[in-house]
């Protein structure tokens, strides 16, 4: 579903897009500790890692007005019964010219989110205020990240039973995929890992055939990883956080 903004004065509407917002949280442990023989008491904290998902979206704009404007998008969370809440985001000072970009982000997974309309102010008077009325995209649908990995670590695996002798490179690449699958479950996406799995693809035994097919899996699993992402930080670190504003 694709989103076309009216033309709102004074200001122009870039990329509309939705992607997944990963966020690293820290949990405690409590404290550990122990005594050496020496006396000495050593007290150590521990913690533990999650990454939290949740739906976002960005949307891109320009000033092509000739004074400074804010910039008000107004939205609404919707349910199957109808509208739940209210919800603005608003951007202050855009010079003349120049392109920003506002994200937010949605916890419930299932709620629609409509794009209520625009607001456009300079020096505190409105200007203009334009309806949408249109929902948000939803993510583009995909494979589960980790369901490509296992697919690939099956094929690797079944790629060792080729008649013909078989190098490091060839036995190391399942192990990588299911590493790749493992880390997709916890939600932390290694584009890493599978540049490193892609990067050794042609130093293995298998023929041409299977490099090829093993390389195009690859290569759609970085696809799909991608367009759920916010930006090239994002994108090769799973856990990146994008700046809300």
């Amino acid at each position: 579903m694709s989103l076309t903004i009216p033309n709102v004065p004074g200001v122009q509407f870039s990329k509309i897009k939705p992607y997944q917002h990963r966020q690293k949280e820290y949990h405690s442990t409590g404290y550990s500790g122990h005594l050496t023989d020496g006396g000495h008491i050593y007290v150590r904290k521990g913690h533990y890692t999650m990454i939290k998902v949740s739906r976002a979206w960005r949307i891109g704009f320009k000033n092509v007005s000739n004074t400074p404007i804010d910039i008000m998008m107004h939205f609404s969370v919707h349910d199957k019964y109808g509208a739940l809440e209210n919800f603005a985001q608003i951007y202050r000072n855009l010079r003349p010219g120049e392109p920003a970009e506002i994200f937010f982000e949605v916890q419930d997974k299932k709620a629609n989110i409509l794009f209520e309309r625009v607001e456009v102010y300079a020096n505190d008077q409105l200007l203009s205020n334009t309806g949408v009325k249109q929902f948000m995209p939803r993510m583009p649908w995909g494979l589960k990240s980790w369901a490509v990995a296992l697919i690939m670590a099956i094929f690797s695996a079944l790629a060792l039973t080729e008649p013909q002798p078989v190098n490091f490179a060839a036995v190391i690449l399942p192990f990588l995929a299911l590493a790749i699958m493992g880390a997709g479950l916890l939600h932390r996406t290694s584009v890493m890992l599978m540049l490193l799995f892609l990067s050794l693809v042609p130093f293995t035994s298998h023929g041409l055939e299977m490099k090829i097919t093993i390389t195009i899996m690859g290569l759609a699993w970085l696809y799909w990883v991608w367009i759920k992402r916010h930006s090239v930080k994002d994108f090769l670190l799973a856990s990146a956080t994008p700046r809300l504003k």
